[in-house]
């Protein structure tokens, strides 16, 4: 049966951004170096796709998210808008301090360790996220739960983790101590 009432732009238990919640988008993001951050925007474009139907690439948009991190945060604070999700969220500035978090990664031994900081940003975008979602998919499921993929990959990454700081510390120099002289 065709129905010709409106159908909602999304199901009620579709969420319109990526739930997630703040304290797995920390964890993920710490223990991947960053590379769950690529993956939380990948998700993100591909469900703003599915939404407005742009013709855009979620994959290269996650992989330059840097750059398109200004466009994705000001659809996300204009869509808590539309929404009635009473946010004041400074899209621009969260993006500057991103792209800026984001390039730290080349900075010499150890201060590229504030890299690992990039998540910052986007807790408040992620808090906007689940007031939207909260108002357009009240019965969306919250993605707050450790699978058993994220705790292997936590595993590995905090191994990784621990050995890229243990290399970042600067070793103090030992100077060889002067040869015994041997009396005969």
């Amino acid at each position: 049966m065709i129905s010709l009432r409106p159908q909602p732009a999304h199901p009620i238990n579709q969420a319109r951004f990526f739930a997630v919640s703040t304290g797995k988008l920390v964890v993920m993001s710490l223990m991947t170096l960053g590379l769950y951050e690529i993956y939380w925007l990948y998700k993100h474009w591909q469900l703003e796709r599915d939404a407005t139907g742009e013709d855009l690439s979620p994959f290269w948009r996650a992989v330059f998210g840097p750059l398109f991190a200004f466009s994705l945060f000001r659809r996300i604070r204009d869509a808590a808008l539309q929404a009635g999700a009473d946010t004041a969220l400074p899209s621009t500035g969260l993006a500057v301090g991103y792209f800026i978090l984001m390039s730290t990664w080349r900075l010499p031994d150890p201060l590229w360790l504030v890299s690992l900081l990039s998540f910052l940003p986007l807790m408040p975008i992620q808090a906007a996220v689940r007031r939207i979602n909260a108002k357009v998919a009240p019965e969306a499921p919250l993605n707050d739960r450790f699978t058993l993929a994220n705790v292997m990959i936590i595993v590995l990454g905090t191994l990784a983790l621990f050995f890229a700081i243990l290399g970042s510390i600067p070793q103090t120099p030992t100077t060889p101590s002067a040869p015994r002289s041997v009396a005969t």
